[in-house]
């Protein structure tokens, strides 16, 4: 399977909150993170980068689900503080 990247985070909690949203709504979802970053605990700069991948073939459902949730029309499914910046490159 082909996967792209549509999302990046620092924080490994709201990775696996938007990979969870996603999976909720059928898209399957990998997370991947430099493997000495993870071992070290590493979250900031681009070691510590967290990326989102999608199928390709579900990348457009994918980042209009991350878009609604940008304008906030699926913040009863997740925490208040959650900040979503998605990749904008297509």
């Amino acid at each position: 399977m082909d996967w792209k990247e549509i999302a990046a985070f620092s924080d490994p909690i709201q990775a696996e909150i938007v990979r969870g949203f996603l999976e909720a709504q059928g898209v399957p979802v990998r997370l991947l993170q430099e493997g000495a970053a993870r071992a070290l605990g590493l979250y900031l700069g681009p070691f510590g980068e967290i990326r989102l991948m999608v199928p390709r073939h579900l990348e457009r459902r994918a980042r209009r689900l991350l878009e609604e949730l940008a304008r906030g029309e699926h913040q009863a499914d997740l925490p208040p503080w959650l900040p979503l910046e998605p990749n904008g490159d297509e």
